[in-house]
């Protein structure tokens, strides 16, 4: 009889169809294909994963001087300067990997990936649809893992009943558009919204000197603003956008899910409005904060940070 150990395999296993689905609603996400609508109107600001990734995004190629700026942007995209404004103007959408069912965000930086993420521990992240892998490099020149800058959407969490996947069109078609499961692409939408604009705050953090996340702890107090800054991106998002050039002045309102649709009215006043957005924000911020400090601590912090915010 042997004594041989089994050895555990390494292979991969091979994204589902749910999860190239995932991947195209994360891509349609963060790279809106029609930012400019068929109507001539644009609503730039509508899109709170892709204004999240925008700022990170942005931050980045300032803080590079010396990298081309159309390096910061995934492969399959067209990125050129328009020559009345110097502003970057993008075309097309990023590649999706169909072995691992991921996509780049900003090459070099982070990626974004869909998988199942298995069970829900009870009473810490049943509220969660995404985890953060990062860990950013202390200098430059230093290489790290392929895999410590995703952020991986559950796919068994992420994607809602309104989710019916078409197994006609093959694994390869990743063809699903948001609307055909708006409340999925909502969650796919939040959750990237939330992890994108929280590890912005992570790179912040780093060039400031106070170290990469798993070299210096992050105390509570600097995760309650990190959550703040992410809620008020993500599920207490708010933007009222009226449409140039219209004689009706037609206006375009998007709401974060926390935010609610019949809770939350643009007929409210605006100190009605932004009362309830403070609200929402810091109950969702001390969700996320206390799963590292715990409910009490975690509501503390939140509070104090909230309470010395010039910004809010």
């Amino acid at each position: 009889m042997s004594d041989e150990q089994p050895v555990e395999s390494t292979i991969a296993t091979p994204p589902t169809l749910r999860d190239l689905d995932c991947a195209s609603l994360a891509r349609d996400a963060l790279f809106p294909p029609k930012i400019q609508r068929e109507d001539g109107s644009h609503y730039e600001t509508q899109f709170p994963a892709s204004v999240a990734l925008g700022a990170v995004r942005g931050d980045a190629i300032q803080n590079n001087p010396d990298r081309s700026p159309s390096s910061f942007f995934p492969s399959g995209m067209a990125v050129v300067h328009d020559q009345s404004n110097g502003e970057l103007q993008l075309n097309g959408q990023p590649y999706i990997d169909e072995t691992d069912a991921s996509l780049q965000a900003i090459p070099n930086l982070l990626r974004v990936r869909c998988k199942p993420c298995g069970d829900i521990k009870p009473g810490k992240d049943e509220y969660n649809y995404f985890i953060e892998k990062y860990r950013l490099p202390k200098v430059r020149s230093e290489k790290i893992s392929e895999d410590a800058r995703d952020i991986v959407l559950c796919t068994d969490r992420i994607m809602k009943s309104d989710y019916n996947p078409n197994a006609d069109n093959g694994p390869s078609s990743m063809s699903l558009p948001s609307e055909d499961a708006p409340q999925s692409f909502e969650a796919v939408e939040t959750a990237l919204a939330h992890a994108v604009t929280k590890i912005g705050s992570e790179v912040e953090r780093e060039r400031k000197g106070r170290g990469a996340p798993t070299d210096v702890p992050v105390t509570c107090q600097e995760l309650a603003a990190m959550e703040l800054k992410a809620a008020a991106a993500a599920e207490c998002y708010y933007a009222k956008t009226t449409k140039t050039g219209s004689a009706s002045n037609e206006t375009m309102v998007k709401r974060g899910p926390a935010l609610g649709h019949a809770g939350f009215s643009v007929l409210y006043p605006s100190a009605v409005r932004e009362m309830l957005r403070d609200r929402c924000t810091k109950a969702v911020a001390t969700k996320h904060t206390a799963d590292e400090f715990g409910f009490r601590q975690g509501r503390k912090c939140v509070s104090e940070v909230f309470s010395s915010r010039v910004d809010r």
